[in-house]
Order: C-alpha cells, then sequence, then structure tokens
C-alpha cells in the first residue's frame, strides 16, 4: 500500500466518521469473522 493509499483511506475513514457512519468494534469483528468463514468456502 503506498502512501497515497493510506492518506486517501485515512479521508474517507474520517467523512464517515463526521457521517456518523461507524460500527462498533464487536459488529466489525462480526462482520469480519462472517467474511473469513466464506472466504475459506471458495479455498
Amino acid at each position: 500500500m503506498t502512501e497515497i493509499e493510506l492518506n486517501a483511506r485515512a479521508e474517507a475513514s474520517e467523512e464517515d466518521i463526521k457521517r456518523g457512519e461507524i460500527r462498533s468494534y464487536d459488529e466489525f469483528s462480526k462482520e469480519v469473522q462472517q467474511w473469513l468463514k466464506n472466504k475459506n468456502k471458495y479455498i
């Protein structure tokens, strides 16, 4: 990942926070676990 990509992601995250588009750590963790389960089905 380049510095430009990293900065773009940080800026996008800051905009999401300003709009109130946030998730709790627990919500995020559940989404990641589900993603991993689905990913492993195709490996």
